[in-house]
């Protein structure tokens, strides 16, 4: 399995050096976020700030974290939701939600 992986990447990389293929470049807000987030002096609030720049994934974030299946009464706060679902869910929720943007 693993032979399989290395040629699979060895051919997307062929394949960009060549022009054939362009990969999409990552989305900016999620890379903001995680420059942000491998920042020990980054506070909370600039994360905040960072999620309601972007009003599709503060919704998507927001329904994210409401869900009933996370048990957690309605919010409409981001600093809540951030807290209710943790860093590395956030990050990849806005990487997703930006990804499928483009």
């Amino acid at each position: 399995m693993a032979v399989v992986a290395v040629s699979l990447i060895n051919r997307v990389e062929e394949l960009v050096s060549s022009g054939e293929c362009q990969l999409p470049p990552v989305p900016e807000l999620a890379l903001r976020l995680r420059t942000a987030l491998e920042d020990a002096s980054t506070d909370r609030e600039e994360i905040v700030d960072l999620i309601r720049s972007d009003p599709t994934v503060t919704v998507t974030l927001l329904k994210t974290a409401n869900s009933a299946a996370l048990g957690f009464r309605a919010t409409n706060d981001p600093s809540q939701a951030i807290s209710r679902l943790g860093l590395r869910q956030v990050q990849a929720i806005v990487t997703a939600v930006q990804v499928q943007g483009q």
